[in-house]
This record gives structure tokens, C-alpha cells and sequence, in this order.
């Protein structure tokens, strides 16, 4: 009897080990939604759409003093004609010399989508 009553015991905590686990391993997935996308899939030297995309511009160090100066034009944010966005960084002031710390040393490229779409 008393066997009888530590084996059912076992199985009662092993049935509920194994729901448990059941109930914590499964993976239900949400449907997701492509709520924005961009393919830069431009011709090589294109600049973004700018009805998506806004430049920073500027020298200010952006906060964690950056050495560069963010420029807006492609010769430092374009398309490769191969469906990528390429941002360059160039040596060279770019004949902006307004840096935090000077004369800028750099020029690149800063691109963000604030303000460009709504989610709801």
C-alpha cells in the first residue's frame, strides 16, 4: 500500500512536471504586419527618398562627440544600384569648419525616419 501511494504520488508530480513544461515550451507566434520597409533599391549614386528619410546635419558631436560633420547630399548617403544603402565616411573636412572641436576631420551621413510616418 504504501508503495502503491509513493508511485502515484510520482506519476501525479511527473504528469504535472510535464504539463508544465508543455505549457512553457510552446511558441505561439503572432501574425506579423510589414508596417514600413525600404529596398534602396535605387540606381548606384541615387540619394534616399527624402518623403522617408531625414538628415541630421551638423558637427555638434550628436552627444557622444562624433568627429565627424553629417552632411546631406550623396556623396556621403546613397544607393549602390545593388539594393543597399551605403553611408560613407571621408577624410577630410569637406570645407565645413564648424565641429565641436574645431575644424572637422570628417564628413558622413545621418539618416533617420522621425516625424516621416504614423503607426498606429
Amino acid at each position: 500500500m504504501r508503495m502503491s501511494r509513493f508511485f502515484i504520488a510520482a506519476a501525479v508530480v511527473v504528469v504535472a512536471m510535464g504539463a508544465g513544461l508543455t505549457v512553457v515550451s510552446r511558441s505561439d507566434t503572432a501574425d506579423a504586419a510589414v508596417v514600413w520597409n525600404e529596398e534602396f533599391n535605387g540606381a548606384a549614386g541615387t540619394g534616399v527618398d527624402t518623403s522617408k528619410w531625414n538628415f541630421d546635419t551638423g558637427g555638434s558631436g550628436f552627444g557622444n562627440q562624433e568627429l565627424e560633420y553629417y552632411t546631406s547630399g550623396t556623396s556621403n548617403v546613397a544607393m549602390d544600384g545593388q539594393g543597399h544603402l551605403v553611408i560613407t565616411a571621408r577624410k577630410g573636412s569637406g570645407g565645413h569648419n564648424d565641429c565641436w572641436n574645431g575644424t572637422c576631420q570628417f564628413t558622413s551621413g545621418r539618416i533617420q525616419t522621425a516625424g516621416k510616418f504614423t503607426q498606429q
